[in-house]
């Protein structure tokens, strides 16, 4: 044991002559090294700078270029919105069709003309025949349809001499005209009352009978001149003769023409 230990003991003595002291101004300068290594990257760092860089580029005052300029986003553009599907016309006629009276809805009209057609005339029509034909129903629903919502017209024209009426669609075709001479007043007749009292109950029995108070869902009532007619007219409108078309008048007016200035008025009648 003792011969083992000596031995290791003059080995590691060897080693340690082998290797030597380390000198202290090594181990003094050791800071320093890193100092002036560090200090030399510096200034390489700053010399790399101010040389000119291939590979950089100015900003764009463009805004498209400017977009290019941003760093790539990996956020997926958005997606477009679609488009809405247009309305065809058998939509609009669904549509046009669900304002209308049940009683004139072209689908229960004509339920019983499409139920006694054959198969044969039904595979017969082409289909440009088809859409032609559901463009021309959709004019006459269109046609229908303002004639219901509309606004209709009951034009009262009251003079001293004579008093006229006339009830017309709201695209101002004429339903109705007619005035106190067409009932059988002549001359100084058609200036009364009584006249302009019987052309407004004549009016409003044939405008029943036609059937045009289930049709008028909305009148506007126009009244013309200071005569007898206007105050008669109104009568029968507020009476037992206009109680079917009291609820659609939604507005009443005067048009009395009023002259501001203008020509020269006619000198005044005197008698006696």
């Amino acid at each position: 044991m003792e011969k083992a230990s000596t031995s290791s003991l003059r080995l590691a003595r060897a080693l340690v002559h082998s290797i030597g002291p380390r000198p202290a101004s090594s181990r003094l300068f050791t800071p320093l090294r890193s100092v002036s290594s560090a200090t030399s990257s510096l200034t390489s760092a700053a010399a790399a700078a101010r040389q000119p860089c291939s590979t950089a580029r100015y900003f764009s005052s463009s805004s498209a270029s400017r977009m290019a300029d941003l760093p790539p986003s990996n956020d997926k553009p958005p997606a477009k919105a679609s488009n809405p599907p247009k309305p065809s016309s058998g939509n609009l006629m669904d549509g046009l069709a669900d304002l209308l009276p049940p009683s004139q809805r072209p689908g229960e009209r004509g339920a019983a003309l499409s139920g006694g057609a054959g198969s044969s005339g039904s595979s017969a029509t082409s289909p440009s025949a088809s859409s032609l034909s559901g463009l021309d129903d959709l004019d006459v629903m269109k046609k229908q349809v303002d004639q219901s919502t509309g606004e209709y017209h009951f034009a009262v024209w009251a003079h001293k001499h004579n008093t006229h009426i006339c009830v017309s669609k709201p695209n101002r075709d004429v339903i109705m005209s007619i005035s106190c001479g067409h009932l059988g007043f002549r001359s100084a007749q058609r200036s009364s009352y009584d006249a302009a009292y019987q052309l407004g109950a004549y009016v409003c029995d044939k405008l029943y009978q036609n059937n045009w108070h289930k049709t008028i869902q909305r009148m506007r009532v126009s009244l013309r001149g200071f005569g007898p007619g206007r105050e008669a007219v109104t009568k029968i409108l507020l009476g037992m003769e206009g109680r079917a078309l009291r609820p659609t008048i939604t507005k009443v007016s005067d048009t009395t023409r009023l002259k501001f200035g203008g020509t020269r008025s006619p000198n005044p009648r005197r008698l006696g």
